[in-house]
């Protein structure tokens, strides 16, 4: 698992959702599409990698409109609110990667200390 990957992702995927001045949707959107869809299962929780396969699931939903591709069709459709849920969950899956990867740190530096003791 590399978890650096999956934070790193996520990370950028927040940023970008928190500094943008577009609409929910629209950051839901440039979120999944230039950072989340690149997210392997390897580069994540299980918990998360089910969580971020609903989100591809939510975000694929509609058809393609026109220039418009199926993720900013099917975030188009979202009331603000529902965006905003999807935003707090990608945080909360950030987290919850975080989290996991301050642990895998920790015990890879625990023994790497080990082995040079």
């Amino acid at each position: 698992m590399s978890l650096s990957d999956g934070w790193q992702l996520f990370n950028l995927a927040l940023s970008g959702a928190i500094s943008g001045e577009d609409s929910l949707q629209e950051r839901l959107a440039e979120s999944y599409t230039y950072h989340l869809q690149h997210v392997s299962s390897k580069d994540v929780t299980e918990k998360v990698w089910t969580q971020l396969e609903e989100l591809k699931q939510v975000v694929n939903a509609k058809a393609a409109v026109g220039s418009e591709g199926r993720i900013l069709a099917s975030t188009s459709a979202m009331s603000g609110e529902e965006a905003a849920k999807w935003l707090k969950k990608i945080a909360s899956m950030s987290s919850d990667v975080a989290q996991a990867y301050g642990v895998e740190k920790y015990l890879e530096e625990s023994h790497q200390a080990g082995a040079r003791e």
